[in-house]
């Protein structure tokens, strides 16, 4: 799968993320993970689709896994992980989103 990134400014973001769903539709996802940062990724490529594939070959579940994230890219990863009983933790620079999806948060410092 292909990731592509759009760099702008972060006073943009907004405007172009709009812009870029509008064009994919429900053909990609639309993330991002920093300011400025717009990613687009094909469908059932996300973090946590990897995650799921990597702990299924470990013989291992999500219930099993340490989950850590702070930009919107993380979201699906930090649900998976919790929804299954593991440890989901957001950074204490994460978006709210990400801090309500996770069992808990940790202090930047």
């Amino acid at each position: 799968a292909l990731k592509l990134l759009l760099l702008g400014p972060p006073e943009g973001e907004a405007a172009l993320r709009a812009e870029v769903e509008r064009l994919v539709g429900r053909e990609a996802s639309v993330t991002v993970a920093v300011a400025g940062m717009v990613e687009v990724l094909p469908r059932g490529a996300s973090k946590a689709d990897g995650v799921e594939v990597a702990l299924e070959l470990l013989g291992l579940g999500p219930g099993d896994a340490l989950a850590l994230g702070d930009g919107e890219n993380d979201l699906e990863l930090l649900q998976l992980v919790q929804g299954a009983g593991g440890m989901a933790v957001a950074m204490g620079n994460a978006r709210p989103a990400l801090k309500a999806a996770a069992g808990m948060a940790v202090a930047m410092g």
